[in-house]
């Protein structure tokens, strides 16, 4: 039974207005743990969530904030009792130029987990679209899998989809250094408005859960909606009626 959390990326618009009542309506759909995205990563954020009794089961942001900001990172995620960073995005370099840039940032990604090792916390790397684009014969994440060693990763359903790719084959491709999942739905049918809330697009969550590597040890519901407590219910029930509701 993989653990459940939402990402606060879902609720980013309601957070700006008031962080205090956007956790609460969480708190209200019943969820239990979060992946904090889209935050200051501040002592109030730290506050705010731990009165809420919400659980933090990982943090995300760019490899900048991450790297320059390390001190303070680590004094964040210490605050609020969570063990998994999660580097939010590919950065320019890899992104834009070829094969020598995507083996650096590799190499950097390790110099980074190996710092946040160092003090008991995991750093994984959290995939879009793009890493799927090839070079040389190989996708930049096939190149960033085969040039790392220490990050784990962050599989995306959504974004596999979106280029391309089935999540459950992605996910065996990561193996043992799949630590996670971002969890959105995709309309294979309508690509007008392709993210959907879970359970009613065209990916198998059931299938995927319940072959997870052993090394998942959480998933987090996503959704970039207008209506995102409605969608996130929608996404929740689905989940509770292919898992056990305890891990939600």
């Amino acid at each position: 039974m993989i653990p459940l959390a939402v990402q606060t990326y879902t609720i980013r618009n309601e957070w700006k207005t008031d962080p205090c009542m956007a956790l609460a309506g969480l708190v209200a759909l019943g969820v239990k743990n979060v992946e904090l995205a889209r935050v200051d990563f501040t002592p109030q954020t730290a506050k705010l969530v731990k009165q809420s009794g919400l659980r933090v089961i990982s943090v995300q942001a760019k490899f900048k904030t991450l790297d320059k900001e390390f001190k303070a990172m680590v004094a964040f995620l210490n605050e609020v009792s969570c063990r998994i960073a999660v580097v939010s995005v590919l950065g320019l370099k890899p992104l834009f130029l070829g094969l020598r840039a995507v083996t650096a940032y590799a190499r950097d990604l390790d110099r980074l987990a190996l710092r946040y090792r160092n003090e008991g916390i995991t750093l994984a790397f959290h995939h879009h679209d793009f890493e799927f684009v090839h070079i040389r014969g190989k996708t930049k994440l096939e190149w960033l899998l085969e040039h790392s060693k220490e990050i784990r990763f962050v599989s995306d359903t959504y974004w596999c989809k979106v280029a391309g790719h089935e999540p459950f084959d992605v996910a065996q491709q990561f193996g043992e250094r799949l630590i996670g999942w971002h969890l959105r739905d995709y309309d294979a049918v309508s690509r007008k408005h392709p993210d959907l809330p879970c359970g009613k697009g065209s990916i198998d969550f059931a299938k995927l859960l319940a072959n997870a590597p052993s090394g998942v040890v959480y998933g987090a519901i996503e959704q970039n909606s207008i209506q995102p407590y409605k969608d996130l219910q929608t996404s929740l029930d689905h989940f509770r009626s292919i898992q056990a509701k305890e891990a939600l």
